[in-house]
């Protein structure tokens, strides 16, 4: 009898302490619900730092105290990669897309050191619009994840760079992104979505881009495309729409 006492005795401690960790052996709580906003951010377009990209001489440099070792590409410019867009304009606009016709000559194309301002103004005086619709609000990539559903950036394009605003009658987006795809093929692109669109599209050609100009009353977009060494650079600018 007094064996077993003394064994309750030595084995009250023990229990104590074995229940006392089983108390940090319970389920984990449960993960917060993901936010709906952030979600959204996070599937939209990739974003790049404006100011990088004008000291990158198009392409971003990788420098460790010393000088560039090698460009890195901005985009993906592989043949996977373009065989992904390519479906992502299937979706979008269907297998049996229209081709857009040959361009008129007589375009003048946007200047290289044109700002996305200054092609914006350009659209709203050919639209005969409000001049004040091309003062934009603010500069910032982010613009580009509220262009208008009808014309969207070309499926995985890769965002530099945008300005807009957001005034009664106006809703002006102005972005510049980067695709892999040949111009011929984001003209085509946005030629078809300007008819889903029912906007009356015009494909022009300068000496050193192309242009799908659309337009219904005074309302419209341009997308001033045109090749660089890192890809195929796209100026898409909406005005109220």
């Amino acid at each position: 009898m007094r064996l077993a006492n003394k064994v309750m005795v030595m084995l009250g401690p023990v229990s104590a302490l074995a229940a006392l960790t089983g108390c940090g052996r319970g389920e984990p709580p449960p993960p917060p619900p993901r936010d709906p906003v952030i979600a959204a951010v996070l599937q939209e377009p990739l974003m790049t730092d404006p100011d990088l990209v004008g000291l990158s001489q198009e392409g971003a440099l990788f420098t460790l105290a010393g000088p560039a070792s090698a460009p890195i590409p901005l985009i993906d410019r592989t043949d996977d990669e373009r065989a992904k867009v390519r479906a992502g304009i299937v979706r979008m606009i269907g297998a049996d897309a229209q081709p857009a016709p040959d361009p008129a000559p007589a375009m003048t194309g946007t200047e290289p050191a044109a700002t996305l301002a200054d092609t914006a103004a350009r659209l709203v005086r050919e639209l005969r619009r409000d001049p004040r619709c091309a003062v934009p609000a603010g500069r910032s990539a982010i613009w580009g994840a509220s262009l208008p559903e009808a014309v969207p950036i070309l499926p995985r394009g890769h965002l530099i760079d945008g300005v807009g605003n957001d005034l009664p009658g106006c809703r002006l987006r102005a972005v510049t992104f980067l695709t892999p795809l040949s111009p011929r093929e984001v003209i085509d692109f946005y030629w078809n979505l300007a008819g889903a669109a029912r906007l009356s599209p015009r494909h022009d050609a300068g000496q050193d881009d192309a242009r799908i100009f659309a337009s219904g009353g005074e309302a419209g977009f341009a997308a001033y495309v045109r090749t660089r060494a890192d890809g195929t650079a796209v100026t898409l600018v909406t005005v109220g729409l």
